[in-house]
C-alpha cells in the first residue's frame, strides 16, 4: 500500500526519478494499483497532469492503459479532456482503446475532445481510427459537439473521417448540415454574402459546407443508381426513416440543439477540494 501511494504521488508531481527508482524496485508489482477514493491509478495521474515522462516510464513498466476511475473514466479520456496530446500519442503507441465510454453521459474520449476545442487530440484520436460517429448515450454525435462550439477546424476533420452529416440529432432533431447553415444565418448580411459567394480560406464555415454537400451529392447518387439497378442503397448511405430503395431527400427540421457534456473533475480538482476542506476544519 506504501509503495502504491508513493507512485501515485510521483506520477501526480512529474517526480520522474522517484517514480524510476519505485518502479525498479519491489514498487511494479503495484503499477496498476488505484487510489481507494477515486480509482485512479499512477498512469490516470500522469495523464492528467500531463507529465509525458512519467507516463513514458509507467507504459514501459506494464501499466495498463485502460484501468478505468471513478465513473469510468480511462486515462485516454483524461488526456484529451485536459488536452495532453504528447500523453495521448504514448497510449495510442501501446494500442489503448480509443472508444471506451464513460459511465455517465457514455462520451467517448473523441466526444469530450471535439467538446472541448481540444483540436490536436482529435486530430490524433481519428488518424489512430477513433469512431467518430459513436454517440453518446443521448444520441448526440462528435460533429455536433463540434459544431455546436462553432469550432470548424474540428468540424471539417470530422467530416473528413466519415462523420455523418444526415443523421438527425437530438435533442433538436437537426441534422449537423442545418446546424452548420445556421451559424451562417447568425452573421450579418455582407458576412453571409462572402460566404455564399464561395470566395473562402481551407477550414472556414463555406468550404465545410460544401464538404457536406459533396459527400451528400456522393450518398444520393450512389443510391439512385442502386435503385435504378434494382438493388438496395449500401447501408452506411440510407437515412433515417428511408424504405428499402428509397432516394428521397432528408426533410428539414426545426429545433434548438443543445450539447451538454460531462466534464469529470481531475484529481488534481479533487486534491484541491480536500485541501480547502481540511482548512476548514482547522479554523473550527
Amino acid at each position: 500500500m506504501v509503495l502504491a501511494q508513493e507512485l501515485r504521488t510521483a506520477a501526480r508531481h512529474g517526480k520522474l526519478d522517484a517514480l524510476t527508482a519505485i518502479l525498479e524496485g519491489e514498487g511494479v508489482s503495484h503499477v496498476n494499483d488505484a487510489d481507494a477514493e477515486d480509482g485512479a491509478t499512477p498512469l490516470l495521474m500522469a495523464c492528467c497532469y500531463g507529465h509525458t515522462p512519467c507516463v513514458d516510464a509507467l507504459l514501459r513498466f506494464g501499466a495498463d492503459t485502460n484501468i478505468s476511475g471513478k465513473h469510468g473514466i480511462t486515462p485516454t479520456f483524461f488526456t484529451c479532456q485536459e488536452n495532453k496530446p504528447d500523453c495521448l500519442k504514448l497510449l495510442i503507441a501501446k494500442k489503448a482503446d480509443l472508444n471506451k465510454p464513460n459511465l455517465m453521459d457514455g462520451g467517448s474520449p473523441l466526444y469530450i475532445a471535439c467538446s472541448k476545442n481540444n483540436a490536436d487530440c482529435v486530430r490524433l484520436l481519428l488518424e489512430a481510427g477513433a469512431d467518430v460517429n459513436l454517440p453518446r448515450k443521448d444520441g448526440s454525435t462528435c460533429l455536433q459537439a463540434a459544431l455546436k462550439k462553432k469550432n470548424l477546424v474540428i468540424a471539417k476533420l470530422c467530416i473528413q473521417y466519415g462523420a455523418e452529416i444526415d443523421r438527425k440529432l437530438p435533442p433538436a432533431n437537426k441534422t449537423p448540415f442545418q446546424m452548420a447553415m445556421e451559424i451562417v444565418y447568425e452573421k450579418d448580411v455582407e458576412t453571409r454574402k462572402e460566404y455564399l459567394i464561395g470566395m473562402y480560406e481551407p477550414g472556414d464555415l463555406c468550404g465545410l459546407l460544401c464538404d457536406m454537400l459533396k459527400e451528400d451529392n456522393r450518398k444520393l447518387r450512389r443510391r439512385i443508381a442502386a435503385k435504378e439497378a434494382g438493388g438496395e442503397p449500401p447501408e452506411t448511405d440510407r437515412r433515417e426513416g428511408d424504405e428499402p430503395g428509397d432516394a428521397t431527400e432528408t426533410q428539414m427540421n426545426s429545433g434548438e440543439a443543445t450539447d451538454r457534456s460531462v466534464v469529470v473533475r481531475s484529481p488534481k480538482k479533487e486534491e484541491s477540494k480536500k485541501k480547502k476542506g481540511g482548512k476548514k476544519k482547522a479554523k473550527e
